[in-house]
């Protein structure tokens, strides 16, 4: 039996300035600082039972807490070709983030298991165990990788639109300092991340005071390894309506891919699996027109 616990917060605070030139392009910079916060806990149990009915019991858990505050910036600039068509262009910088993170993911000394570990023989009188109350703490620097985003749209007048955009993440530049602590960190990351593509298909269309909208969405795995199912695929599907003084709307989106996790890391021989992932969100909104 295997459980994954995981909650956290992120947010983000813009200072922003815009301008326009001749209502033919506009640009757009913002500076962005942003919070983080992550916890993780987890718990693994397993019993194995011979023909002799001899048995073994393992449990073992693990835990984790970060806290993170950071600063970005954000570029970008929309063109009008023409009265329906629309290009744009934006870069975010990778964000800084000063980090603190504490875990019990650690070996206390050579012969050691990561996280609280305790096993149970039925022919033993002993128990093995560690200690549940060993804590590790980080102070470091993390870098998350830029992100490059270029988009076309057309529109149909007041009828509706379609749009595109399409962004590069390049995961391997994550870094991690101070450098020398985490060489073996920024290495593996290196040899394990590459480029990631996302591309984002959408149109939209009112109807008197209806909105219909509806969307594609694929993203390439960050890992090398990765297979095809592993990339991300999704759609979305949502409808609004105009009230006069305010607006309604109601979206779905779901998103589905799988994803190889190792129940085992400190094990070769032991084989991970391949998980199957979906997610699904629904999404109400009501804007006021002043």
């Amino acid at each position: 039996k295997y459980t994954n616990e995981t909650s956290g917060l992120h947010t983000a605070m813009n200072v922003s300035m815009s301008a326009s030139y001749q209502h033919k392009v506009f640009v757009g910079a913002a500076l962005n600082f942003l919070s983080a916060e992550f916890h993780e806990r987890s718990t693994r149990e397993e019993k194995s039972e011979d023909a002799g009915h001899n048995w073994v019991e393992g449990y073992e858990s693990f835990w984790q807490d970060v806290e993170a505050d950071g600063v970005s910036m954000s570029f970008g600039v929309i063109a009008n070709v023409s009265d329906a068509l629309r290009v744009g262009l934006s870069y975010t910088t990778p964000s800084w983030y000063d980090v603190s993170e504490e875990n019990n993911i650690f070996g206390e000394d050579d012969d050691d298991y990561p996280g609280y570990y305790k096993v149970t023989y039925s022919d033993e009188e002993d128990v093995y165990y560690n200690s549940d109350s060993k804590i590790q703490g980080y102070d470091y620097n993390l870098k998350t990788p830029s992100k490059t985003t270029a988009g076309i749209a057309y529109i149909f007048g007041k009828r509706g639109l379609i749009s595109a955009d399409i962004s590069v993440k390049n995961y391997s530049g994550i870094r991690l300092k101070p450098r020398l602590e985490f060489d073996d960190v920024n290495t593996d990351v290196r040899s394990l991340l590459r480029k990631s593509v996302a591309l984002n298909l959408g149109t939209e269309w009112r109807i008197k005071k209806w909105s219909l909208r509806g969307g594609y969405s694929f993203e390439k795995s960050p890992y090398k390894d990765a297979i095809n199912s592993d990339n991300k695929k999704g759609y979305a599907m949502g409808i609004g309506y105009n009230f006069g003084s305010f607006l309604f709307d109601i979206a779905y989106d779901y998103h589905e891919n799988t994803d190889y996790f190792n129940f085992y890391p400190d094990f070769d021989y032991m084989e991970g699996a391949e998980l199957s992932k979906t997610n699904s969100k629904v999404t109400a909104s009501l804007s006021l027109k002043f």
